[in-house]
């Protein structure tokens, strides 16, 4: 009876899990918005595209509602950086930012090959004021 409780309770709560949203969604392009509030969309990506292409760092920028669990949202983050710059054949590296717009924050996520001398927050300055 115990295995059977278990066992339903499991078939129950299995479609909850497969239907729950990633953290990050997959990035097609270098600029995503999930909320639908950038109006400039189109000219972020141009900026984001010719951003990439004067220095070689691909900046895969991403605009979310909210961010619950911000350590799940890092390591998933490297996980999505990597899937995403592997179509990229002439970066040097690449640069997650996430946007949130519920409460106004930036969290950056680099892969290692993106040395710099700069901390996070001036290279997503430097990031944010070329793009956005």
């Amino acid at each position: 009876m115990k295995k059977f409780i278990i066992l339903l309770s499991l078939l129950i709560l299995l479609p909850l899990t497969a239907a729950s949203k990633p953290l990050i969604p997959i990035m097609k392009t270098l600029f995503t918005d999930v909320t639908g509030t950038v109006p400039d969309a189109e000219e972020i990506a141009h900026k984001a595209e010719l951003f990439r292409q004067q220095t070689g760092i691909a900046p895969f920028i991403v605009v979310l509602p909210d961010i619950n669990n911000e350590a799940s949202l890092r390591q998933n983050g490297k996980a999505m950086l990597a899937h995403a710059s592997s179509s990229l054949s002439d970066v040097k590296g690449s640069v997650l930012l996430l946007f949130t717009t519920r409460e106004p924050r930036l969290i950056m996520i680099t892969n290692g090959q993106v040395e710099s001398g700069l901390d996070d927050k001036h290279l997503g300055l430097l990031i944010e004021n070329h793009t956005l």
